[in-house]
């Protein structure tokens, strides 16, 4: 029974329910491993079933395919392992780095905020000085128009 694209597995016996959808990176090494020795112990069995009625040249050169084919299976696996390594380390330098341009985006609202903040202060208060030397003009003058009154 073919298993498809390593996807989903099924439990030792395939009788006790329906195949589990693999959740994570080492469930899905984990299953193509079980594949590769699974595939290596069939190879095995079928070497010494067909060496039985095989001359010696014949069980040698058998042997050999054994060999290669698993020698290429176990390179095939290490292989898978280490993309899905590198997909992962990938995904993790992007995140980081995604992280750090919104770090320094927000920082960089933050100061623009600040610096609009700080000049809608600095604004309010030269009005406000400016208003009251106006009062203080107004009072002087009213203050001096009082005085030429009560001088008169």
């Amino acid at each position: 029974m073919e298993l498809p694209q390593g996807k989903f597995h099924s439990s030792a016996n395939s009788s006790k329910g329906p195949a589990r959808k693999i959740e994570s990176e080492d469930e899905k090494t984990e299953a193509a491993t079980m594949r590769l020795k699974k595939s290596e112990l069939f190879l095995l069995g079928m070497l010494v079933v067909v060496s039985a009625g095989c001359n010696k040249a014949d069980t040698q050169k058998m042997q050999q395919d054994a060999k290669a084919t698993g020698e290429a299976a176990q390179k095939t696996a290490a292989d898978a392992a280490e993309a899905t390594k590198k997909a992962v380390n990938d995904a993790t330098d992007k995140t980081k780095a995604a992280t750090s341009d919104a770090v320094d985006a927000t920082k960089q609202k933050y100061d623009e905020a600040a610096a609009k903040t700080k000049q809608a202060t600095s604004d309010a208060v030269d009005q406000t000085k400016k208003a009251a030397k106006k009062a203080a003009d107004k009072a002087k003058q009213a203050a001096k128009d009082a005085a030429n009154k009560v001088n008169q």
